[in-house]
C-alpha cells in the first residue's frame, strides 16, 4: 500500500513538473513567442515530440543577413518559420518530404530591420527524433570544415572582411553530388561563385572592396549529397613576384606553417595573411636546374610590411676544386653567383712522403693551367679545377773516395747523371774507380753514368786498391842509391893539401 501511495505521487509530481517547464524532456526550450528561448547563430540539436512546437529568438542587427535552417529525423515532416520582431510572419519552409529540409531567412541584408527575430519549429508528422536547426550565417575564421549536406540543403557561412583583404574558397564536393558556393558582399551582392560539375574542386578568390559581414552560401544542386570539406582563409592580401627564376622552373612559398604553394619562375602569386595574423613568407631558397647549375635567393624569408614582396633569383654555378691527392686546395667545393670571381690557392706546394719522396706542386688542370700556386677562376659555366703534381725522388751518392756528384731530387722518369774521379791518392796506394752499385745504374762500370729515377735510388761508389806507382818508386830510389855508392866506392884518393905557414912579420 505504502509502495502504491509513493508511486502515486511521483507521478503526480511529474506530472506537475512537465506542466511547469521544470522536466527537461517536455517544452525546454519555450512552447510559445514569450517563453521563447534565445539563441545565438551556430549549431544546435533538439528533440521535439509529434504535434509539439519549439520556439526561439535571435538578435539580429539591422542588414545583417540571416538564414535558417532545419534538418529533420529521418521519417519525419518538420515545419520551419520566421517571424518579424513584431511577430509577423516574414517567411515559411513547409516541405511535406518527410526527412526534408527546410529553410528560411533573407539573403538581401536591406530585408532585415534589426531587432529580435522568432523561429518556429514545428513537428506536423512522422517519428519522433532529434533535429538539427542552423541558426546562421554561422559565423567562421580561417580554417577547414567538415560538413555534411542534403538533398535541396543549404548553409550559410559569415566571416569578417576589410577593404584591401583576399578571401579563398575551396570546397570538395562529394562523389556524384553538385552543390555550388558563392560569396555575397556586406550589401547581400554576389560577387563571386563557383558551380563546377559534380565532384570538381570549387574556387574563389577575390579581393575585398567593403569592410563588414560577407556570406558564403553553399546550396545543394543535384545528386545525394554527402560529407565536403570547406576550406577558407581570409585576411590582408599579399602579392608577391617571382624573379630570376625561368618558367620552367617552380619554387615552393610557404606562409608561416599553414599554407604551401608552387609558384613559376617569372609568375606573380597572391597570398592572404589568415586572419590578419602575420607569419613569415619563406621560398625556396636553392631551386636545382642541372647538378652544376640551380637558382639561388640571398634572402629567401621575408616577414610581411607591405602588399607586395619581389622574391629573387640569381644563377649560381658549381665549382668543383680536387686537391690532385695532396695538399689542401681552397676554397672546397661550392656554389657561386654567375660573373663573380673566385681565388683558387693550394698549400703547401711541396708536400714530403717520408725522407726519400716528395710531391710538388707543378700546374693547375681544368678551368686554368697555371703554374701558379694561387689563380682566379670567372664564375661565367660550371666549372671544375685540379691541381696536378709531379713525383720527385732522392738519389743518393755514396763514395768512400773521391768526391761524387749527383746527388739531389730528381723527377720521376728522368734520368740522373753521376761521377766521381776515376783514381784517388798516389803513394802509397792509389784508389781507383772500380764500378757504381744500386738499382737504376744504366753503366755501373762507367765513372760517369746516369741513374733512372723510377723510384728513390742509391748509387755507390766501389773502388779497388792499386800499388803500382809505390812499387815504382820504390825501385827509383833503390836505383838511386845504388848508383850514388857505386860512383862513391869507385872514387881514388886525392894528395894531401900542404900546410903554408906564413913568415913571421919584420922586425919594427
Amino acid at each position: 500500500m505504502k509502495y502504491n501511495r509513493f508511486a502515486g505521487a511521483i507521478f503526480i509530481l511529474s506530472i506537475v513538473l512537465a506542466l511547469s517547464g521544470f522536466m527537461p524532456s517536455a517544452f525546454p526550450q519555450g512552447s510559445s513567442f514569450d517563453t521563447a528561448l534565445l539563441l545565438q547563430k551556430g549549431v544546435y540539436h533538439y528533440t521535439l515530440a509529434v504535434g509539439q512546437d519549439h520556439y526561439f529568438k535571435v538578435q539580429i542587427q539591422a542588414h545583417e543577413p540571416l538564414l535558417v535552417t532545419l534538418l529533420p529525423p529521418a521519417g519525419a515532416d518538420y515545419d520551419l518559420y520566421l517571424y518579424t520582431p513584431d511577430r509577423a510572419l516574414f517567411n515559411s519552409g513547409t516541405s511535406s518530404e518527410l526527412g526534408g529540409f527546410d529553410w528560411v531567412g533573407a539573403g538581401d541584408p536591406d530585408d532585415i530591420a534589426g531587432g529580435t527575430y522568432y523561429i518556429k519549429v514545428d513537428h506536423f508528422a512522422g517519428v519522433s527524433g532529434s533535429y538539427e536547426l542552423v541558426v546562421g550565417p554561422v559565423p567562421i575564421t580561417s580554417g577547414v570544415l567538415s560538413l555534411t549536406i542534403v538533398e535541396d540543403g543549404r548553409a550559410w557561412y559569415q566571416f569578417n572582411g576589410q577593404v584591401g583583404w583576399a578571401v579563398e574558397i575551396n570546397m570538395t564536393q562529394p562523389p556524384d553530388t553538385d552543390i555550388d558556393v558563392g560569396l555575397l558582399d556586406p550589401n547581400g551582392e554576389l560577387i563571386a561563385s563557383s558551380t563546377k560539375r559534380a565532384g570538381a574542386v570549387e574556387h574563389i578568390f577575390a579581393t575585398l572592396t567593403k569592410t563588414g559581414i560577407y556570406v558564403i552560401p553553399i546550396v545543394h544542386y543535384s545528386g545525394p549529397g554527402g560529407d565536403y570539406e570547406l576550406r577558407v582563409s581570409v585576411g590582408p592580401k599579399v602579392t608577391l613576384k617571382i624573379s630570376g627564376l625561368p618558367s620552367s622552373l617552380h619554387t615552393t612559398v610557404r606562409l608561416g606553417t599553414r599554407l604551401t604553394r608552387d609558384v613559376q619562375g617569372g609568375a606573380s602569386v597572391d597570398l592572404i595573411v589568415l586572419d590578419g595574423q602575420l607569419e613569415d613568407i619563406t621560398i625556396s631558397s636553392d631551386v636545382q636546374q642541372t647538378t652544376q647549375t640551380r637558382y639561388h635567393c640571398h634572402a629567401p624569408t621575408w616577414y610581411p610590411s607591405t602588399s607586395y614582396h619581389e622574391f629573387t633569383y640569381v644563377t649560381q654555378y658549381l665549382l668543383e676544386t680536387d686537391n690532385g691527392g695532396h695538399g689542401t686546395v681552397s676554397p672546397a667545393s661550392g656554389w657561386y653567383d654567375s660573373g663573380s670571381s673566385v681565388e683558387v690557392s693550394v698549400s703547401p706546394t711541396t708536400v714530403l712522403s717520408g725522407t726519400d719522396t716528395k710531391f710538388v706542386f707543378q700546374r693547375w688542370d681544368g678551368a686554368s693551367t697555371s703554374s701558379f700556386d694561387k689563380v682566379t677562376i670567372v664564375m661565367d659555366s660550371p666549372k671544375t679545377i685540379t691541381a696536378v703534381w709531379k713525383t720527385q725522388y732522392h738519389l743518393k751518392v755514396e763514395s768512400e773516395y773521391g768526391t761524387p756528384t749527383g746527388e739531389g731530387w730528381y723527377d720521376s722518369g728522368t734520368n740522373a747523371q753521376i761521377s766521381v774521379e776515376e783514381s784517388v791518392g798516389f803513394i802509397p796506394v792509389r784508389y781507383v774507380f772500380d764500378r757504381w752499385t744500386g738499382a737504376g745504374v744504366s753503366n755501373p762500370s762507367s765513372r760517369s753514368t746516369t741513374v733512372e729515377m723510377s723510384a728513390p735510388r742509391t748509387a755507390t761508389a766501389v773502388w779497388r786498391e792499386d800499388y803500382i806507382y809505390t812499387i815504382v818508386a820504390a825501385a827509383g830510389v833503390l836505383v838511386v842509391v845504388g848508383a850514388a855508392v857505386f860512383f862513391v866506392m869507385r872514387r881514388k884518393p886525392s894528395a894531401p893539401t900542404p900546410t903554408y905557414t906564413p913568415p913571421p912579420p919584420p922586425p919594427a
